[in-house]
């Protein structure tokens, strides 16, 4: 746990340094830990009206919302929460880095693959693996043509193989700093698209902070 300022200090330069972290996930890992000690220390909520004192409990998903954006509502620091986590949940993405080529191939030169620009584009799976490649063809009827036939028969393989279903290979970035018994339960109810699972660990693996707090019953969103 981070009980001194030589630990927080510590906990600030990894998150800092860490490449995959994106800007707005660092600060609301940094407030996590700040709203948690607090929270032991005080047992406080950011609840402000008197109202509410009293009749809801902390709780650091949304509290560290609130401290990073103290103007908004208890809805809108809720939506806030859920946007970080969301971003954050363990899913499969697939690499949309490189163009998509044309699959058709040029006449002359013979068998040379085609370099005009792509109009059409579509993902394909592995039928083995689950994971996901882009495919194209130019305005050409023979090319578009060939592109449907591989897009067809890569799900048709993909399908009679079981569907295989891709390993994350993204997100997953507070479970690398915090220990939390509700993983799954937080990271569904951000993103339904989540998908159970571990992603990739950096080497050497560092250990983690305990976060020790209950899932309550969150609002329903309007």
């Amino acid at each position: 746990m981070v009980t001194t300022v030589e630990d927080l200090g510590e906990f600030v330069a990894r998150v800092m340094e860490d490449p995959n972290l994106k800007p707005g996930l660092r600060e609301y890992m940094i407030a996590l830990v700040h709203e948690t000690r607090m929270q032991e220390i005080q047992g406080r909520s950011r609840l402000r009206t008197k109202q509410d004192i009293g009749h809801r409990k902390a709780d650091i998903w949304r509290d560290a919302a609130w401290l990073l954006h103290p103007d908004l509502d208890e809805q809108g620091a809720w939506l806030r929460a859920k946007h970080i986590v969301g971003d954050d949940s363990p899913r499969y993405e697939m690499d949309h880095s490189r163009p998509t080529p044309c699959v058709g191939t040029m006449i002359r030169p013979a068998g040379a693959p085609c370099k005009r620009r792509v109009t059409i584009s579509s993902a394909v799976p592995n039928p083995m693996t689950g994971e996901r490649r882009m495919i194209g063809a130019c305005s050409e009827a023979r090319h578009r043509a060939a592109h449907n036939a591989q897009h067809k028969d890569g799900w048709a393989a993909w399908r009679l193989n079981g569907e295989p279903q891709p390993a994350n290979n993204t997100g997953g970035h507070m479970r690398r700093y915090f220990s939390y018994k509700n993983w799954d339960e937080l990271y569904a109810w951000a993103n339904y698209r989540y998908s159970p699972g571990e992603t990739p660990k950096p080497a050497p693996e560092r250990a983690r902070l305990a976060l020790v707090t209950q899932l309550p019953k969150r609002p329903k969103e309007s």
